[in-house]
């Protein structure tokens, strides 16, 4: 306030009130005599030791900082000799005694100000979740710019360590839906719910963001902002600014500007990933190539984008074993994660792109788990990078800290089918059959359209042998999803239960597809008890770099072979015999 009563201005600006603060962390304010070179010196050197950065530096009390004031307006007393230092020119001691004596005042009222404020200061919102923004526009082709919009926003907030940030999956469930903020807020236990709606015309963008107090349904904050599509990196800076400021988060220097990091400048390259993140997120043979093309032409257009190249190896990472080969795509994915982490070391989301390589195709066990931390620390919120790292360690044997990881992914991301469903997957190689048939029918309760949940059902009823259920579930995820994957599941079903002709149907259906999966055709070999088809196979999906020989230490299905020295042998080149 002192200087400002000096110079006229504040020393810190912003458009928004974490701006400020990150500019009162960081900046230094413009000199004091740079806008009134009259200053006397001391007066400057009080301002300046009253806004030091270090505490210990700053005034300790409001009485010290009233001492040298009270010096300055040559308040000394009798028997006290002011300073030759704090001597003021005549001409100009009366009109800096009117500043001094005021601040003197103002400094005690602030002091006690201050106390009642931040003791009566309404505690931050520790728990929010960033719904879908509508498309309100009607036109479909625009669904890549309402979601992408929602998608950045919940990404910038989890990575925020004192703040639970509903994760992008289970926000998204609500898309399409009815969106009452207090039931919202019921249901994922949060305390604040954004909703908002977009509508462009042309190149003009219309946002509207209610943040919403899920307790009692009120108004926390809304704003409506049009802005031209070029400008749509500066608005989601702008809303998430809004956002954070409401929720009146207090953010340390590193975190303020994490919240404010923009990982291109170039919109249309923002656009252009946007669109490859909305095809990947399909995952589908189309929406693997749409997005490799818009991701690619993201990176035309900003070469240093990382968060396009980390998406480019996510959507490499997902194909491979479904589309095309894993020597295909794998190298491609490790190009594109290690070209991410050149540009940026600290994209979690590039670091968790690594870890897939390392894991399906490196087996690179500790790389892998080292991977996934740094992701985790990097993005504390983020759901994948926990799930994963569940994943991982169950994987491992550490069942204790996988079931603690999976938890946590749960928490972050409570409606993502896939997370829900891997709720129960310590408990299959621990022989708790019926624990996983009771997590995946919970599943499929919620989601009665997920395939891959029947298809885990079907795995585990051939497991308890009960075949014709295990036929039957492996068939309701073939009408859902057509994989190779889900027909060689059927085929070990109809292999387990003696119908050899019909799984050698499925085994010739399965060689004439774009990749046939050689690690589920060894478990339907493993099935008729064809002990060199299993470990011909086996070998094959290690030379092909097949991801889900991540399975093979605890695969009960692969039992009867362990003994085996090819087996031993292939186990011992995975680094997975300890």
């Amino acid at each position: 306030m002192l200087y400002e009563m000096v110079t006229g201005k504040t020393p810190f600006r912003g458009d928004y009130d974490q701006a400020i603060i990150y500019q009162a962390i960081n900046a230094e304010p413009e000199p004091v005599q740079s806008l009134r070179p009259d200053t006397p010196a001391d007066l400057q050197s009080i301002i300046a030791k009253a806004m030091q950065k270090d505490p210990q530096k700053r005034y300790q009390s409001a009485e010290e900082i009233k001492s040298d004031l009270m010096r300055l307006k040559g308040g000394y007393g009798p028997a006290t000799t002011a300073p030759s230092g704090f001597r003021l020119p005549a001409r100009k001691r009366q009109k800096f005694i009117r500043i001094a004596g005021v601040s003197v005042t103002l400094i005690v009222m602030l002091a006690v100000a201050a106390i009642v404020f931040f003791s009566r200061r309404p505690a931050a919102i520790d728990s929010v979740a960033l719904l879908p923004f509508t498309n309100a526009t009607g036109d479909s082709t625009l669904e890549y710019l309402s979601d992408g919009l929602t998608e950045t926003l919940i990404n910038k907030f989890s990575q925020l360590p004192h703040l639970h940030v509903i994760a992008r999956t289970t926000a998204f469930s609500y898309k399409g839906k009815d969106q009452d903020p207090r039931k919202v807020g019921h249901d994922l236990d949060v305390r604040a719910v954004l909703t908002g709606k977009i509508v462009q015309r042309g190149n003009l963008l219309t946002v509207q963001a209610d943040l919403v107090d899920a307790l009692d349904g009120t108004q926390i904050w809304g704003e409506r902002y049009s802005r031209e599509l070029s400008d749509i990196l500066a608005l989601q800076e702008e809303i998430g600014g809004q956002i954070s400021d409401r929720l009146r988060l207090r953010l340390s220097g590193e975190e303020q500007q994490r919240l404010t990091k923009s990982y291109t400048q170039n919109a249309e390259a923002y656009q252009l990933y946007l669109k490859g993140r909305y095809w990947s997120e399909r995952l589908t043979e189309e929406g693997f190539r749409k997005s490799v093309e818009y991701f690619n032409q993201a990176i035309e257009k900003d070469p240093s984008y990382a968060l396009a190249y980390s998406g480019l190896a996510d959507t490499y990472y997902w194909a491979s074993n479904s589309y095309l080969p894993p020597r295909e795509t794998m190298e491609r994915a490790r190009r594109a994660a290690m070209q991410a982490l050149e540009r940026d070391s600290l994209l979690a989301e590039a670091h968790l792109s690594l870890a897939f390589v390392k894991m399906g195709y490196d087996f690179d066990w500790s790389g892998t788990e080292t991977q996934l931390r740094r992701a985790i620390e990097l993005n504390p919120g983020f759901a994948w990078a926990h799930f994963w790292l569940g994943r991982y360690l169950t994987l491992q044997g550490r069942y204790e800290e996988g079931i603690a990881e999976l938890k946590r992914a749960k928490q972050l991301d409570p409606l993502s089918p896939f997370i829900c469903l891997e709720q129960g997957f310590p408990a299959l190689f621990m022989r708790r059959y019926d624990d996983v048939i009771q997590n995946a029918r919970a599943t499929i309760e919620m989601y009665p359209s997920f395939a891959f949940a029947h298809f885990v059902l079907g795995d585990q009823y051939v497991l308890k042998r009960e075949y014709a259920t295990a036929v039957a579930e492996y068939q309701s995820a073939l009408r859902l999803d057509n994989s190779p994957v889900f027909l060689a599941g059927l085929g070990q079903a109809y292999a387990a239960a003696g119908e050899t002709g019909k799984a050698n149907s499925i085994l010739r259906d399965l060689s004439m597809g774009t990749y046939p999966p050689p690690y589920r055709i060894a478990l339907v070999y493993a099935a008729m008890r064809n002990k060199d088809q299993v470990l011909r196979w086996l070998q094959r999906a290690y030379d092909d770099r097949n991801d889900e020989l991540i399975w093979l230490k605890n695969d009960p299905r692969l039992d009867p072979y362990r003994s085996e020295p090819r087996f031993m042998k292939l186990i011992k080149k995975l680094g997975l015999e300890k």
